[in-house]
């Protein structure tokens, strides 16, 4: 049983990821307003980089409405920090304490442009970049704490179902234990 477990929590580990896939791919790379803007941030201080990130705004070059943000490296690969924002106000590199600590060491800071920006989608794509760091490096960003809660998709949908089914699987081969459970 010990090992069917593992096996199990493995499998609900994955179905996530690919959930964490759906949600970014649906939210953020195929709709037709999702936007995605790498700067390159190395080197430079603080106020240089929040100058550029309000001109992004400024010219309308970057939409006005929320994002999600990740600062990182690129040599090493590593993740310093991802979080969301729900105004560009909000990204006030010297109030932010660890945005402003990540961007410190990160050599580039990705604004994310989900389609639509209300606090759940936010949240929806912040959680999924996370588990998507997670899956690949083997550990959260430096500076997050946590995981947050990748939103149920289809993947988790489809393993609740062969769950179910082996369920009942087990149940037909043992009728016996099952009445005897009961």
């Amino acid at each position: 049983m010990d090992r069917f477990n593992k096996v199990l929590s493995r499998a609900k580990f994955v179905a996530e990821v690919l959930d964490a896939v759906e949600y970014i791919y649906t939210y953020l790379l195929s709709a037709p307003n999702g936007r995605v803007y790498d700067l390159k941030i190395s080197g430079r201080g603080l106020r240089e980089i929040q100058k550029e990130i309000s001109y992004l705004f400024q010219s309308k070059q970057a939409p006005v409405r929320g994002f999600v943000y990740v600062a990182w490296r690129d040599r090493p690969e590593s993740y310093k920090y991802v979080g969301k924002a729900s105004t560009v106000d909000r990204l006030g590199l010297r109030a932010h304490g660890k945005l402003a600590n990540a961007v410190a060491t990160a050599t580039n800071l990705s604004l994310l442009f989900p389609a639509w920006s209300g606090e759940d989608i936010l949240l929806g794509v912040e959680a999924s970049i996370i588990r998507l760091i997670e899956h690949q490096t083997g550990s959260l960003p430096e500076l997050n704490v946590r995981p947050e809660r990748v939103p149920f998709g289809s993947a988790r949908e489809e393993l609740g179902r062969f769950a179910d089914f082996f369920s009942r699987l087990g149940d037909s081969l043992n009728p016996d234990e099952t009445k005897e459970m009961s």
